[in-house]
C-alpha cells in the first residue's frame, strides 16, 4: 500500500540487529515511532535512511531513554539499554560479529551485492577520491 498516505515502507534487516526499534523475530525496523503519520510526497525514503543511520550512533540514542516498553518491538533491548548498558552492548557486539561473518553472503534476488575487495575496486576508489580533492 506504500506510498499512500499513512502507509510507510517496511524495512527489514537480513541479519539479526539488536536494537529496541528492531523486531527480534522478523528483523523489521519500527518506523512508526519516527513517522507516525506518513505523508506521501512529504516523507521520503531518504528520511528513513537518515533515521536508520542516526539510531545506531550513541549520541543519537538519547531518544531511546524517553521511550517506554509499549513503544518498541524489542522490549528486552530497551530494558537493557536503560538498566544494563554493558549487557546491551554485549548483545549488540554479538550481532555485529555475526553480521561481519556474513558480510559477503548475499540474499537471493537482492539488488545490492557485496563482494570481497578486488584490485579493480582500489583503482575505482582511488579515482573517485582523487576527484574529490
Amino acid at each position: 500500500e506504500y506510498p499512500m498516505d499513512g502507509k510507510y515502507p517496511q524495512f527489514y534487516f537480513f541479519s539479526k540487529v539488536y536494537h529496541p526499534l528492531v523486531d527480534p523475530q522478523t528483523f523489521e525496523l519500527d518506523l512508526g515511532s519516527k513517522f507516525p503519520e506518513w505523508k506521501a510526497g512529504r516523507d521520503q525514503l531518504a528520511k528513513i535512511l537518515v533515521f536508520m543511520k542516526r539510531i545506531f550512533y550513541a549520541k543519537e540514542k538519547d531518544f531511546l531513554s524517553t521511550m517506554n516498553m509499549d513503544m518498541v518491538p524489542n522490549k528486552e533491548a530497551l530494558y537493557l539499554y536503560k538498566h544494563d548498558k554493558k549487557a546491551f552492548m554485549k548483545k549488540v557486539s554479538a550481532c555485529v560479529e555475526e553480521s561481519l561473518e556474513r558480510r559477503y553472503v548475499n540474499e537471493k534476488n537482492s539488488t545490492i551485492i557485496f563482494t570481497e575487495p578486488k584490485p579493480a575496486h582500489d583503482k575505482i576508489r582511488n579515482s573517485i577520491l582523487s576527484h574529490q580533492r
